[in-house]
């Protein structure tokens, strides 16, 4: 049986342009698929803080094996 993947396509989805901590970044709302993910570019969680949601809380990098 195989698993449905809830995670998007880098790829096929528009990104938005943002900047985090002072560092131009690509952002989605949607959970990334980090095989998608091209050559020389990181996927990294963002969590909100649960008293402010427009601030950062965590950040964490997925990791890539390929």
């Amino acid at each position: 049986m195989t698993v449905p993947s809830y995670r998007t396509n880098v790829r096929k989805e528009r990104l938005e342009e943002a900047e985090l901590l002072g560092v131009p970044i690509l952002f989605t709302t949607l959970r990334v698929d980090p095989a998608t993910v091209p050559s020389g570019m990181y996927v990294y969680d963002l969590q909100a803080q649960p008293e402010d949601w427009a601030q950062p809380g965590l950040l964490g990098r997925q990791s890539r094996h390929r």
